[in-house]
């Protein structure tokens, strides 16, 4: 999505990330990408490349409220030495404008949406505009065993965390 000066570096990242996300096997042996368009975005995601997908295709201009599945643990990955997105695991959570992820239809940590391992859970980076990310919200979410940082947040903005929990597991790697 570009804005008058340039393209909102989450953007690009969210869509590299997703762009070379873990393929599928078919049964006849063929790889396909997962994909999503606007008629099949389901009622919550249990699969964060999707909703990456889904998210790269809304319009920034508009709130969208993003649901992950109650009692679902999502295996975040690692960056590969370019960047790309993502070995073991799933891309983690990107912010951009007017955005809400929220565990289940309310968006309480009682409804275990855990965001498990990889290098980080949530990512928030500065626009090439200098842009605040504005109105981002994460609701209801469970942060365990992030390898480096549980949220990357390079950017100022209206972003604010609702009953959430940070976990640290020492038999994932976690630190004290």
């Amino acid at each position: 999505m570009m804005r008058s000066s340039g393209t909102n570096p989450s953007l690009l990242m969210l869509l590299m990330w997703v762009s070379t996300a873990p393929t599928t096997v078919t049964a006849q042996n063929a790889t396909v990408a997962p994909t999503v368009s606007p008629l099949d975005i389901p009622e919550c995601f249990s699969n964060l490349t999707k909703l990456g997908l889904a998210q790269a295709t809304a319009d920034p201009f508009v709130q969208k409220v993003w649901t992950l599945c109650p009692n679902t643990i999502f295996d975040i990955g690692f960056p590969f030495a370019n960047g790309e997105c993502c070995f073991i695991g799933q891309p983690p959570l990107v912010a951009l404008e007017n955005t809400r992820f929220q565990c289940g239809s309310d968006g309480l940590s009682s409804n275990n949406c855990t965001l498990r391992g990889g290098r980080s859970h949530f990512v928030s980076s500065r626009s090439a505009e200098e842009t605040d990310n504005t109105n981002v919200q994460v609701a209801g979410m469970t942060f365990e065993s992030a390898n480096f940082f549980t949220a990357i947040l390079d950017n100022a903005g209206d972003i604010t965390f609702t009953d959430c929990v940070w976990k640290v597991s020492r038999e994932k790697g976690g630190k004290r």
